[in-house]
């Protein structure tokens, strides 16, 4: 591997952890794009020729849409607004396309199906220390369901790592699929469930995945015993959510007005 190459996989494991250290994940980005840059100019990649790039073309099309959508913006949300499409839009599509970039070879593709299978490793990690210090200061359970919303982003890579590596790759690709399932089953958290389980039947038609469903409902199952023990409450809050049929008033508090507001000024 080449130097920069460790900071631009760092930075794609922990950019999307918001308790990841910012001026690590900035610093790893920084490192990451300069190195991949100066890789591709000796190379003579850059030039008029980036311009035959469709994705270049998407990418200036859509930047120039989100930057025309700030006109229609209240005043009194302009500057934060503006403040959200750098740190989130710009900042994202140009490591993605410093990333499209890199990925140049299939040995490259692995490590970053590898790294993404080592980012739910260590916020599955972080998740446990996070519950157990909870536990620890506290004396209750702390209510860790903002970690799916990182999660199910890696969890296509631990299944993709899973496949295509065998030994200790294949064991921790295993840990970092199961964890991820369970800790959604754990959470009650149905639409993380749902996704997950979505991703586990695209995959089964090219992969078989019992060891990975298996251990995730093994996981799970010792969780519910323990949380059966120590906090009958939560337990109930979690059978209580899986019996739960309706939509948590999504449809009617978050589509129709949302729809709503689009009919009435849909140019904008």
């Amino acid at each position: 591997m080449k130097w920069f190459e460790w900071p631009i996989l760092i930075y794609f494991a922990i950019h999307f952890f918001p308790p990841a250290p910012p001026a690590l994940a900035s610093l790893c980005l920084i490192l990451g794009t300069f190195g991949i840059l100066w890789e591709k100019r000796r190379q003579d990649y850059f030039g008029m020729a980036v311009l035959n790039i469709p994705i270049v073309w998407v990418w200036c099309l859509l930047t120039g849409l989100m930057i025309a959508s700030l006109l229609q913006v209240p005043p009194d949300l302009q500057r934060e607004s503006w403040n959200q499409l750098q740190s989130t839009f710009l900042k994202g599509s140009l490591f993605g396309l410093a990333l499209a970039t890199y990925l140049d070879s299939a040995q490259r593709v692995r490590r970053l199906l590898w790294a993404g299978m080592y980012a739910g490793i260590y916020m599955l990690l972080h998740c446990a220390f996070d519950t157990l210090w909870g536990i620890y200061t506290i004396g209750n359970l702390p209510f860790q369901r903002d970690y799916l919303f990182w999660l199910v982003f890696f969890f296509p890579f631990a299944l993709s790592t899973f496949a295509l590596k065998q030994g200790i790759e294949r064991i921790l690709a295993i840990f970092s699929a199961a964890g991820i399932f369970a800790l959604a089953i754990l959470t009650g958290f149905r639409g993380a469930t749902l996704a997950l389980l979505s991703m586990l039947l695209m995959y089964s038609v090219f992969i078989r995945l019992w060891s990975v469903l298996l251990g995730g409902l093994g996981l799970a199952g010792i969780g519910i015993g323990t949380l059966a023990i120590w906090s009958p409450t939560q337990t109930d809050y979690l059978f209580a959510k899986f019996r739960q049929l309706d939509d948590s008033e999504r449809f009617s508090g978050h589509w129709l007005p949302a729809w709503d507001m689009a009919m009435l000024n849909p140019w904008t």
